[in-house]
């Protein structure tokens, strides 16, 4: 068989698209997940939806496979598996965004995170924009006193906020905290 230029032999690019596997399921947030297989696939050339499902299939557990055994056994009629599936994931675990900001509002604490990490997952959470000033209230508000204090401290002593601006408030509220206990 004649090489045409710039192409592999067929055993290499076997060996190649084999190689390569999907990212490991990350129930999380699964939608982030599903973007991994859908560039996967794309960049794989992988437009079979049956095909697809297998491939997604080998990067999750089989916890998670067991919570959707109704739909592997009785999904041979789905015309796009894949998309089928991950519908249904998607509705029947993601947390909805009601779900999501009561958890916020009322459930997360800073704990072992460090302070950033808190922020981007009350930004995850929440699905708003970072510069949003409820954000920010919340953030605040969930910091314990000496962390808070401290945060404020750095950014008033950088010049970024005025004691009249937003931390001002935060800054009384510190301090009354630190009165109050």
């Amino acid at each position: 068989m004649p090489k045409s230029p710039g192409m592999a032999p067929p055993s290499t690019l076997t060996t190649i698209s084999t190689s390569i596997s999907v990212p490991t399921f990350g129930a999380a947030d699964p939608e982030l997940w599903f973007a991994g297989p859908d560039l996967f696939f794309a960049q794989q050339n992988i437009s079979d939806e049956a095909t697809k499902l297998q491939l997604a299939f080998t990067g999750m557990s089989d916890n998670v496979l067991a919570s959707f055994r109704d739909f592997i056994f009785n999904a041979k009629g789905e015309v796009k598996l894949f998309t089928a599936f991950k519908q249904l994931y998607l509705k029947r675990l993601a947390d909805n965004k009601e779900r999501r900001i009561h958890k916020a509002l009322h459930s997360e604490q800073l704990g072992d995170r460090k302070p950033s990490e808190f922020l981007r997952h009350l930004h995850q959470l929440l699905d708003i924009p970072s510069s949003d000033p409820i954000l920010r209230e919340l953030f605040l508000s969930r910091l314990p006193a000496p962390v808070l204090s401290a945060l404020l401290d750095m950014a008033l002593s950088s010049g970024r906020n005025k004691q009249t601006g937003p931390a001002a408030g935060s800054r009384s509220r510190v301090s009354e905290a630190d009165s109050d206990g």
